[in-house]
């Protein structure tokens, strides 16, 4: 090696804000003490976002390396050049817009700069403050509701929240260039596209307390009604009770053997999109063609499909029909997850968990081919579409373990 440089620069800055709440409570002082009003009086709302945070990073490599010729008068090596000048910056919104109510929003932005010219001889040190294009974004908007069931009086031995998250992502293309006859006629992303795809999540948990329910409902005193000499606090009998309170008493103890369960279930949905010509800007839109790329609802996980829209308002890579063949995919996704939990104590010295689960899945990818008809038309045939799927599901076999094997089989 003659010569070997390597270079790193890495800056970052900053900023984290917390505001004041601002908790609006119109009925906290109002007099609704009835227990069904509580809904109502606990009602708040707090319109001041909880957090802001910035944060930017410059991260920039230079690597040049040159060979020693090892036989005296040849022409010297060339130098080698390797340039990866890189910037990030990243924001997140927090809002508690209730005391049940908070979200989240974040979004990253990666830039690259790569527009160096033939004889441009650029360090670290270089247009530092010149960021480049953008390369990758990526948006997250997280939500979390506790569902306020334990306000309402004969609702209240459940919990039970609801979560939804959406996801949108944008990727560049390359820019290098494409030449024909040495001569630069276009670039990868004019004739690839960008990529972008999306995702939501809806989550539903919910918990019960049978313990409670039991008492709402009164069950406790319907059937212990005769034998309360005889039961202690503990729900335990005293010596010497007779037959018909252990009778009650064992009729209390099976309906009430179900003590807890748990419930959850989530589907999450994707789309992707590939050939996509518009940049990214703001909340992922850009404007195009006299209007806002993608849509809103896009952006924020939407699953309506925006194939036709795309293609109505050319966001799509075309080519002429006297062109090479190609073609971009377009998938869709669907994940649907249920799990369930069931406590049964039927005896004292007795606990039995049911546990279970159901998985389905969906995918489907359609080829498209996207043509320009010279007329200003924008065709597009479909030239094939797959479309998988699976199933799973856990299955209580009590009943059919006994069961004969052909008569289980014809099932």
């Amino acid at each position: 090696i003659k010569s070997y440089v390597n270079k790193n620069l890495m800056l970052g800055a900053s900023y984290n804000f917390n505001f004041k709440p601002w908790v609006f409570e119109p009925f906290k002082k109002a007099k609704l003490n009835s227990k069904y009003l509580r809904l109502i009086k606990d009602f708040n709302i707090n319109p001041v976002p909880k957090t802001l945070s910035i944060n930017s990073r410059i991260n920039r490599n230079y690597n040049s390396q040159q060979s020693r010729n090892l036989i005296e008068g040849l022409l010297a090596q060339p130098v080698l050049k390797q340039r990866r000048f890189m910037f990030d910056w990243d924001y997140t919104v927090g809002f508690d817009l209730t005391k049940s109510l908070q979200f989240n929003f974040t979004a990253n932005t990666n830039h690259i700069y790569d527009s160096f010219g033939r004889n441009e001889d650029l360090e670290i040190f270089d247009k530092v403050f010149d960021f480049g294009r953008k390369n990758h974004y990526h948006q997250t908007l997280n939500g979390t509701y506790k569902i306020p069931l334990d306000k309402i009086p004969f609702l209240n031995f459940v919990t039970a929240d609801y979560g939804y998250s959406a996801d949108f992502d944008w990727q560049s293309a390359s820019k290098s260039p494409i030449f024909e006859n040495g001569v630069q006629v276009a670039t990868i992303e004019d004739r690839v596209g960008n990529m972008i795809q999306n995702s939501n999540t809806h989550r539903l948990n919910a918990n019960f307390d049978f313990g409670r329910f039991y008492n709402n409902i009164g069950l406790k005193k319907l059937l212990l009604k005769g034998a309360r000499k005889s039961v202690k606090g503990n729900h335990k009998l005293k010596n010497g009770a007779s037959f018909g309170d252990k009778f009650m008493k064992a009729t209390y103890d099976v309906l009430t053997s179900l003590k807890r369960a748990k419930v959850s279930y989530s589907q999450t949905n994707g789309m992707l999109m590939q050939g996509y010509k518009p940049s990214v800007g703001f909340l992922g839109r850009n404007s195009y063609n006299g209007q806002l790329a993608p849509t809103l609802g896009f952006v924020f996980g939407s699953q309506t499909d925006i194939l036709n829209t795309a293609i109505e308002n050319n966001w799509l890579v075309s080519r002429q029909k006297s062109d090479e063949y190609f073609n971009q995919n377009y998938g869709r996704t669907e994940v649907t997850k249920v799990n369930y939990n069931l406590s049964v104590k039927p005896l004292k010295t007795l606990t039995i968990d049911f546990t279970g689960n159901s998985i389905k899945t969906s995918a489907l990818t359609s080829q498209i081919d996207v043509i320009d008809t010279g007329n200003g038309l924008i065709q597009n045939p479909e030239i094939q579409t797959f479309e998988t799927g699976n199933y799973s599901s856990s299955h209580f076999m009590l009943w059919t373990m006994f069961t004969n094997n052909n008569t289980l089989f014809d099932r």
